[in-house]
């Protein structure tokens, strides 16, 4: 059961399995809603009528890409290894960030093909903090006050409501503690960054 995805995203993803069963085309709830940028969920008629479009356009895009078009050898290239065996050099080329980093830290750690696929599991090898407002809040201050960082990327496990809750309950503790402004010195990204204004080369 697949709620508000695209049409292309289902025949990607789903159409590279063996078999399927079927998919939904309803979704469920508002917070579902939020994800595509509406408010809350649309009327019962006008979601069968985006269905009966949504799966014209599905079976369209799955019958444009012949069984046979694509010919990928879909088994891993490690497939061949025990899990807890150290783990092989790979070439990868389409990740060149993480896909570098971890084969380098599991030569360095001497890690086995499990170890990484674990800690990537965990906030995909990013710092994962689990806790109270408080805790989450005194990591990140003691992060920031010791130089480890200028500022942080927030991916919140679940939309929109773990955001949410960062913004209504962590960062006001954050301001209390003077690391994150009470207000904005602008209304603009750029007057916000403190950026000079570029004046065109054509400008008199």
């Amino acid at each position: 059961m697949i709620f508000f995805a695209d049409g292309v995203a289902i025949r990607e993803n789903a159409g590279e399995e063996q078999a399927l069963s079927g998919f939904s085309t309803l979704a469920w709830s508002d917070a579902e809603a939020l994800n595509f940028s509406l408010k809350e969920q649309i009327d019962i008629d006008i979601r069968y009528e985006h269905a009966t479009e949504f799966i014209d356009v599905v079976l369209g895009l799955w019958d444009s890409w012949d069984d046979d078009a694509l010919l990928f050898d879909k088994v891993g290239d490690v497939s061949n290894y025990d899990v807890d065996d150290p783990l092989p050099q790979v070439e990868n080329h389409r990740i060149q960030s993480i896909g570098k980093a971890m084969p380098e830290q599991a030569r360095n750690e001497h890690l086995t093909i499990r170890q990484p696929y674990e800690k990537v599991a965990n906030g995909r090898g990013h710092l994962s903090l689990v806790g109270s407002a408080e805790q989450v809040a005194d990591t990140l201050v003691h992060w920031f006050e010791r130089g480890a960082c200028d500022g942080f990327n927030v991916a919140a496990p679940y939309l929109p409501g773990s955001l949410d809750d960062f913004v209504d309950i962590v960062v006001p503790i954050l301001q209390d503690r003077g690391v994150f402004r009470g207000e904005y010195e602008g209304v603009t990204l750029r007057e916000n960054l403190g950026l000079k204004y570029p004046h065109s080369r054509y400008a008199h």
